[in-house]
């Protein structure tokens, strides 16, 4: 029958708790951030969208509004929730000249990184595309 030294009763609990608590706060900084490089994601895709969307429109209010219509998909289908979305399209003038959309994102950090975070957290993306050869349109 082994018998356990006198005061190193319990040692291996009290180690086994000190690691552990540093290894799920290093496990929970590694999901954070790979959620929030997944919403990052989401926004670049979304801003590619709205300039894919916007360089086949005839410009103008049509290309603000397809841009804007793209991104919103997007970022609806990934289930993100922004408190202030943001679609602005720089339109290009003339076939083969290039369309850049820049989609911003404010969303609560509790539902980007970690449930019961505090705040927010801004994200956003820029994206260009060209604008297509049989686009036709004011001036085109």
């Amino acid at each position: 029958m082994a018998r356990s030294r006198r005061g190193e009763s319990g040692q291996a609990t009290l180690e086994l708790v000190l690691l552990a608590i540093p290894l799920l706060a290093l496990f929970l900084l590694a999901v954070a951030f790979g959620r929030w490089g997944e919403a990052k994601g989401v926004i670049s895709d979304a801003a590619d969208a709205a300039a894919q969307a916007a360089s086949v429109t005839s410009g103008g209010p049509d290309a603000q509004a397809a841009a804007q219509q793209a991104a919103a998909g997007v970022i609806g289908s990934h289930q993100i929730e922004c408190a202030s979305p943001g679609v602005v399209v720089t339109l290009g003038v003339v076939p083969g000249g290039t369309e850049t959309a820049t989609v911003s994102c404010t969303a609560s950090a509790a539902q980007v990184l970690l449930p019961g975070l505090p705040g927010n957290l801004r994200l956003s993306g820029t994206e260009t595309a060209v604008v297509r050869p049989y686009r036709s349109g004011p001036g085109i």
